[in-house]
């Protein structure tokens, strides 16, 4: 089982996925544009509560039959698999087919899930008996529905998979409403309420002073005896008050200095909350700060002219060199490839090993980002996607190629590679199959 307890997940699930999302960056765990689906993955049922497990994922396809078994070719293996999870398993499918032939999903399997024990299901592909699956009470979110379930089958459990432009590996976090799915890293987990509840209530504050009537904003530090914006104690202030003249504020504090010399060494757990704190305590002056300046705009009656300085210098924008997609897959990509493919026969054996994974992975990612700039006309959000989903997998690849963690590599690189497999039979008819 994981170390995180039910009563933290029960605490999530208390928890609205925006307040999820916005808690985690206080920790400064990662980027705060990564960890998140993109908006390929909408919630089927919007209205019910949060969705919290640990990712089961599979990978599927519907498009022609299995090469032995049935239609629903692998489930008993998934189901088996629910034993292994940290917690509640939530149902993680990668759809191969592109665009999607048929549904992953429907009333039997779902019925299924939740009769076993699942929190609910994630898709890149389809689902569909929405109506019966809804009764159900099962949080389900895909990319679209389909009336059919095609020849849907089973391939992998329990490998790495790229969902929603992220890749997610078995027994992540997820946390997911009617806003998005998120992952959450392990080691806040447990912190992650207790931050949503002090950003609620910071937001309650503001919100409520909004709503209450006509609110006057006043941005100086006049209360600090200067009108600079910074009180004698050196921090900054922000006054925002009602036309009556009322005012809040809320001081900020710095902590006394820290005696070496007397007191132990403190954990990274406890640095790490200290560092909250001392953001939880900056977050509400910083709201009302910029809840004035956003009223302070509304204002002024006439429209800001904003100038140009007379020196400016105008940013280059990005030019394609090479215009045909044959010569840049030649020469960028396919290179880079073959010297990957060599490096990931067989774990690396030593730091030049592990160099050779990082340098080509690293490129390959940043190269998808090179397609962005080379979107056809027709299936323009496809290629996109197919673009974004290779650059995910080349950047898991690459941070565990840091990590020197052969199996996580060799999971990430097996998905970038079916995502750009996935790219190749969509716009190049099957043709240039990349094999691991």
């Amino acid at each position: 089982m994981s170390d995180i307890s039910s009563a933290t997940l029960a605490a999530l699930g208390r928890c609205d996925t925006p307040t999820v999302c916005n808690a985690i960056e206080l920790f400064s765990v990662r980027p705060r544009s990564s960890g998140y689906m993109n908006r390929s993955i909408q919630a089927c049922f919007p209205k019910l509560p949060p969705m919290v497990g640990f990712a089961l994922t599979s990978t599927f396809r519907a498009l022609s039959p299995p090469r032995g078994g049935d239609a629903y070719a692998g489930m008993e293996g998934q189901l088996e698999a629910f034993e292994k999870s940290p917690g509640p398993p939530v149902i993680v499918f990668q759809d191969l087919d592109e665009p999607s032939a048929a549904a992953t999903f429907g009333e039997v399997m779902c019925t299924t899930y939740k009769a076993f024990g699942a929190a609910g299901l994630i898709t890149s592909g389809t689902g569909r008996d929405l109506d019966q699956v809804e009764v159900l009470e099962f949080p389900a979110f895909t990319s679209g529905t389909c009336c059919s379930h095609g020849s849907c089958h089973i391939l992998s459990v329990n490998v790495a998979v790229v969902v929603g432009g992220i890749t997610i590996y078995p027994g992540d976090l997820l946390h997911g409403d009617c806003n998005g799915i998120t992952t959450i890293p392990p080691e806040i987990a447990s912190e992650v309420p207790d931050a949503c509840a002090e950003l609620a209530d910071a937001e309650k504050i503001v919100l409520d002073y909004v709503r209450g009537g006509q609110p006057t904003v006043s941005i100086s530090g006049s209360s600090c005896g200067n009108d600079s914006g910074i009180c004698q104690t050196g921090q900054p202030s922000a006054k925002v008050g009602r036309s009556s003249g009322s005012a809040f504020r809320r001081p900020l504090h710095r902590p006394l200095p820290r005696d070496s010399s007397t007191e132990p060494a403190r954990s990274a757990s406890e640095t790490n909350r200290e560092i909250f704190n001392m953001k939880r305590l900056l977050l509400l002056p910083a709201i009302c700060l910029i809840v004035a300046v956003v009223l302070s705009r509304l204002d002024q009656t006439e429209p800001i002219a904003r100038a140009s300085a007379p020196n400016a210098v105008v940013p280059a924008e990005a030019e394609v060199v090479e215009d045909s997609m044959h010569e840049f897959m030649e020469y960028v990509f396919q290179p880079t490839y073959r010297r990957l493919k060599a490096s990931m026969a067989e774990e690396p054996k030593d730091n030049n090993g592990w160099k050779a994974v990082k340098s080509d992975s690293l490129i390959l990612a940043e190269s998808c980002n090179l397609l962005f700039a080379r979107t056809p006309k027709e299936h323009g959000d496809d290629w996109n996607n197919h673009a974004a989903e290779s650059r995910t997998g080349g950047a898991a690849l690459y941070a565990a190629a840091k990590d020197k963690d052969f199996a996580k590599a060799t999971a990430s690189y097996k998905a970038m590679l079916e995502s750009c497999n996935a790219c190749h039979r969509q716009f190049e008819n099957g043709k240039h199959i990349l094999q691991p």
